[in-house]
């Protein structure tokens, strides 16, 4: 299980740049760090994640558009977020597997 843990570090949305190339990734912790919307972006590649924390960043519905795409992703933490109830009910429409936790 390859699983990167960077809960309550100062990594930016620029810095997830750095995990384009981690492809076997399959579980993220990102929870209290400084991403955004833009920064998910650069998760979209990431085809084997199965598990991902995004919990008290200030991510938003659109950070849910980048990982529409994420088929294996199972479970999603996103409490004390900017998203939305209809952005979790169009992400859950993509992704027919993931569970969302929204505290």
């Amino acid at each position: 299980m390859v699983a990167i843990n960077l809960r309550g570090t100062r990594i930016t949305s620029a810095g997830l740049i750095h995990l384009k190339p981690l492809t076997q990734l399959r579980r993220l912790h990102l929870e209290r760090t400084q991403v955004t919307d833009e920064g998910i972006a650069h998760l979209a590649g990431l085809q084997r994640l199965e598990y991902l924390t995004l919990y008290g960043t200030s991510v938003t519905d659109k950070a849910l558009e980048h990982l529409a795409g994420l088929k294996k992703l199972e479970q999603l933490y996103l409490w004390q977020t900017k998203v939305t109830a209809e952005g979790v009910a169009k992400l859950e429409k993509a992704l027919p597997k993931v569970r969302v936790l929204r505290g």
